[in-house]
């Protein structure tokens, strides 16, 4: 019963955690233009471009590995193998503040955070990163996220 349980929450969270990926970003990105909202596309792509070059910056200058080690032989696996900061972490978090922020609905507000939640947890679970780089992500995102937002 327990190896069911265990492959359930396995599938649960490999699924998840694709909420924080970039295509799904790209997804919610194109939503925005198809819907024809351009400021919140305008925000989203902005906290986008600066998560990507903020997270490359840290990891060209701060290797950690990750809980379970990848392989890397060139810079782009060097790169995508570095633990800190956890950049599905800083995805899904602008995604949730910038559609918190659009909404302006508690409950919707609520939801976002709570898949945003689920998803730093699976890559804890994934053994993708170590807690303080899901941290260090949300950190680095909510800090990009409000200088996006007041315009800097």
């Amino acid at each position: 019963m327990t190896k069911i349980i265990k492959n359930i929450a396995n599938i649960f969270f490999e699924q998840i955690t694709v909420f924080g990926g970039f295509f799904f970003y790209l997804l919610v990105l194109g939503s925005c233009l198809l819907l024809n909202e351009i400021e919140l596309f305008v925000n989203l792509f902005l906290s986008l471009f600066f998560v990507m070059a903020f997270s490359i910056l840290i990891k060209l200058f701060y290797f950690k590995e990750r809980p379970k080690k990848q392989k890397k032989t060139n810079l782009f696996e060097r790169l995508d193998a570095s633990s800190f900061p956890s950049v599905h972490a800083m995805r899904i978090f602008s995604i949730a503040f910038w559609l918190s922020l659009f909404f302006n609905n508690i409950i919707f507000t609520v939801y976002c955070f709570a898949i945003a939640i689920l998803v730093m947890y699976s890559r804890i679970y994934l053994k993708k990163h170590y807690f303080v780089d899901v941290l260090g992500g949300i950190f680095f995102s909510g800090i990009i996220n409000i200088l996006v937002w007041c315009n800097i």
